[in-house]
């Protein structure tokens, strides 16, 4: 018989690839191995060579001793190269960033399911930091986005940020998103606080009255037909 013909003991030869890996990308010896996990250090040589039968339980306490997930430890068929990153992502998510998650995996996201009912779409070009002028007191709003209306709306924004405990520019973006006809923000930043600022926009859904208030500021004979229905 061939030493790796068998496919269990191909199994067992990956997996001893794996733990091996793993400990020397931890900077462990075996020896420093066995005393932090209980395992005998003959044992992890056996393991690491691929010999011998190995418990999920000792399995787990080696893992547990390298601080690696037991499920990085396990040969699978044709992983994917993403799958670690997005199962940390995952991990670390709040409920509404997963659930969102699972309505774009699934087709189901509402952007997008309101973008299916426009024949064509527009692209305008639109600045969400108008130069400081939303976050900064001594900035005015550029010349081109001025006018009698703006100190209404500005008020109102301002309003419904400190409402939320959110930044103007996060709470323009919800704005966007959430109006009708849809609007997709493109989101970006010139430097990275600005992008995760921006990004962190994303989970944040304003209710009907927010809605309506940035909507008709300046301009009360705005309907709330307009609105993203609840």
């Amino acid at each position: 018989m061939g030493g790796t013909s068998d496919p269990e003991t191909g199994f067992l030869e990956q997996l001893g690839q794996r733990v091996r890996t793993m400990r020397a990308l931890r900077g462990m010896s075996r020896k420093v191995l066995a005393r932090v996990s209980g395992i005998s250090e003959r044992y992890i040589a056996q393991l690491e060579a691929g010999r011998g039968n190995v418990s999920i339980v000792l399995l787990r306490r080696v893992s547990n001793a390298m601080g690696a997930h037991l499920e990085d430890l396990i040969p699978a068929a044709e992983p994917s190269p993403d799958w670690a990153v997005i199962r940390d992502l995952l991990r670390k998510a709040q409920p509404t960033q997963i659930a969102q998650a699972k309505d774009i995996l699934a087709g189901q996201n509402a952007s997008m399911q309101r973008l299916k009912s426009f024949a064509g779409i527009a692209l305008i070009g639109y600045s969400v930091l108008l130069q400081g002028a939303y976050t900064r007191p001594d900035r005015q709003l550029p010349a081109q986005f001025a006018g009698p209306d703006s100190d209404d709306r500005l008020r109102a924004l301002q309003a419904v940020a400190a409402e939320t405990g959110r930044s103007p520019n996060q709470v323009l973006i919800a704005w966007m998103r959430q109006s009708t006809p849809a609007i997709l923000p493109i989101i970006a930043g010139s430097r990275v606080e600005q992008l995760a600022e921006n990004i962190s926009a994303l989970d944040l859904t304003l209710p009907d009255d927010q809605m309506l208030r940035l909507t008709s500021a300046g301009n009360p004979d705005v309907k709330r037909a307009w609105l993203q229905p609840s």
